[in-house]
């Protein structure tokens, strides 16, 4: 069949593929409260009030030990200190913190979203921060508030380890230690999420069970490519 271009250069590609319009809208909210919170505290925009912006996110929007506590020893759950789960990934302690998340989501959340779907990315990303959250409120009692993107990073690598795991068993490779590389791979990847940081035992609760929830997600899922 004749090429119906055939002025068209066939070595020629795009620099750049495609991203799926989830991991666009995950980065554009996450990349739009970074530059409010940076341009602020510069006096930028915003006047003099603008300089205590992020700190007002982590009051307001934070995950609170304090606040999880309260609401089990209450037994009251009001929806907008709910929102905490959700909201504490979107926020991050400076430009370089957010830049590193944004980083991880534009490459994992591309590769995540070509296999399984766009929407079951966002549910690995946010199922994730809200088990991190959960761990970092049952298991440890800290002051510090738990702040950024890394949790639901971690999801994305558990559910792309669980493509790779799936890949490799049907090609006869040995599973375990290719999980232990990636076990290895995800352990010197991130950073503190909270404002101060925090020692040894605090990152490995939260680590593996941002982790693990991921591939036991998409271990629930038919495997199909779906569609954002």
């Amino acid at each position: 069949m004749s090429d119906p271009n055939p002025d068209r250069d066939p070595i020629v590609e795009a620099p750049f593929n495609p991203l799926p319009k989830s991991v666009i809208a995950l980065v554009a909210v996450i990349l739009g409260l970074e530059a409010l919170f940076t341009l602020g505290a510069r006096g930028l925009i915003g006047g003099p009030d603008a300089i205590g912006w992020r700190l007002s996110a982590v009051r307001d929007w934070a995950f609170a030990d304090v606040v999880w506590e309260w609401m089990l020893a209450n037994g009251r759950f009001p929806p907008e200190q709910l929102a905490r789960f959700v909201t504490y990934p979107l926020i991050h302690v400076s430009f370089t913190h957010a830049v590193f998340v944004i980083v991880f989501i534009l490459a994992l959340g591309k590769l995540v979203s070509e296999v399984f779907g766009g929407a079951k990315m966002l549910i690995v990303f946010f199922a994730s921060a809200i088990l991190g959250a959960v761990a970092y409120g049952v298991i440890l009692n800290e002051d510090a508030p738990l702040i950024g993107g890394y949790p639901g990073v971690y999801g994305l690598i558990g559910a792309y380890t669980f493509v790779l795991w799936v890949n490799l068993s049907a090609a006869g490779e040995n599973l375990f230690i290719d999980m232990l590389k990636a076990l290895s791979a995800y352990e010197f990847s991130g950073e503190s999420e909270s404002p101060v940081p925090s020692g040894g035992r605090d990152r490995a609760i939260r680590r593996p069970s941002r982790f693990w929830v991921g591939g036991w997600q998409q271990a629930g899922t038919d495997g199909r490519p779906g569609h954002a």
